[in-house]
């Protein structure tokens, strides 16, 4: 949330940081993606930063994985269209943004 509150502060939007955040973030990255008072551009970063937590839950198929916060951030994410930000790689650790890669850094999440 922090990040979030310097960005509307008018500092700089630390995607990378937010890429690396677990599930639990979803709800509050969500609510800024959604929200117009950020700026196109942030919120343009908001949404890959949604895409590659999208990305990271597609992967999780075994039940012994099972965590409540990434169950909640599912059912979140199923409720946001973010098919323009698409994967253009095999190993999904890459999504496109405006033209050019965003990293996606799951092995922060374990």
């Amino acid at each position: 949330r922090l990040n979030l509150q310097r960005t509307q502060a008018g500092l700089e939007l630390d995607a990378a940081h937010l890429v690396g955040l677990s599930a639990d973030s979803v709800p509050a990255v969500a609510r800024a993606y959604q929200d117009s008072t950020y700026s196109t551009a942030d919120r343009e970063k908001l949404g890959a930063v949604l895409a590659c937590h999208k990305l990271y839950a597609s992967q999780q198929t075994d039940w012994r994985s099972f965590r409540i916060s990434e169950s909640r951030a599912q059912r979140i994410l199923a409720g946001i269209d973010l098919s323009r930000y698409t994967s253009q790689t095999e190993n999904y650790n890459e999504i496109m943004l405006n033209g050019e890669p965003f990293y996606c850094y799951y092995s922060m999440h374990d």
